[in-house]
């Protein structure tokens, strides 16, 4: 059926031209003016097992206020588990809700579980992961398609930041084979860029790296010994409780 065209290229299609301007070309009207009144446009497909029409995804524009104040929400439904359920929706002010009826930001997504997002560089290249773990009540960052596996960073209730780990005990606590915090100055001198914090076998550094971070070489000004408490100053093995060492 061609409306406004003589050559319709589908079941129905309607034409016409506006330039430069926004015209209405089709309405659904819904002339109940209750608060919630819609109006729903909705996609069918043939049922195998009763053969009848299902609705498998459905557009609706519902009323909020009296269209005398002018609210009204867009709403996207898709059919789960046998029921037309709503799955986003934007308000009359233009925030979007994902799993909430009730969005307090421009975007909104709620789960009772995890609220997440993920990004995929494709099936070889993996994915990243990040939300708000309810269950856990933290925000975390994962390399994976759940942020609770390979989680890499988290910041928990209490506000306290992990990296490597889950369970920060302190305001930033990072964990790992052999942690290590790399301060760059890029105008520092050459191969004196680079201060580094460590902590290796549970002994504590400080000190420089090369400029070439990758393959880095490293010279250690002050160590102290997990085992013994020693502090050694020029020596990374002090063998008393301050050890000094300088060779000129």
């Amino acid at each position: 059926v061609g409306i406004g065209t003589s050559s319709p290229q589908a079941k129905l299609e309607i034409v016409y031209t506006s330039s430069g301007a926004v015209a209405d070309q089709l309405f659904i009207s819904n002339l109940d003016n209750a608060t919630s009144t819609g109006t729903r446009l909705s996609f069918r497909t043939q049922d195998k097992l009763n053969n009848l029409g299902t609705t498998t995804a459905a557009i609706s524009s519902i009323l909020q206020k009296n269209f005398v104040t002018g609210n009204g929400d867009l709403v996207f439904s898709t059919l789960q588990s046998g029921a037309l359920t709503e799955a986003a929706r934007f308000n009359s002010t233009g925030k979007l809700g994902i799993g909430t009826t009730t969005p307090s930001n421009l975007l909104d997504i709620y789960s009772s579980t995890s609220a997440i997002q993920s990004f995929s560089g494709g099936a070889t290249k993996g994915e990243w992961s990040l939300g708000y773990d309810v269950t856990n009540n933290r925000f975390a960052i994962a390399s994976s398609t759940s942020i609770t596996s390979n989680v890499r960073m988290v910041i928990d209730g209490t506000g306290n930041l992990g990296i490597g780990t889950s369970t920060p005990n302190s305001l930033l606590q990072v964990n790992g084979a052999t942690p290590k915090f790399t301060l760059s100055n890029t105008s520092g001198a050459v191969d004196g860029k680079h201060w580094f914090l460590s902590n290796s076998g549970g002994d504590f550094s400080l000190g420089t790296s090369s400029d070439n971070l990758i393959a880095a070489s490293s010279t250690t000004y002050l160590m102290v010994k997990g085992s013994t408490g020693n502090v050694g100053i020029g020596t990374s093995s002090p063998q008393a409780k301050l050890e000094i060492v300088y060779t000129s």
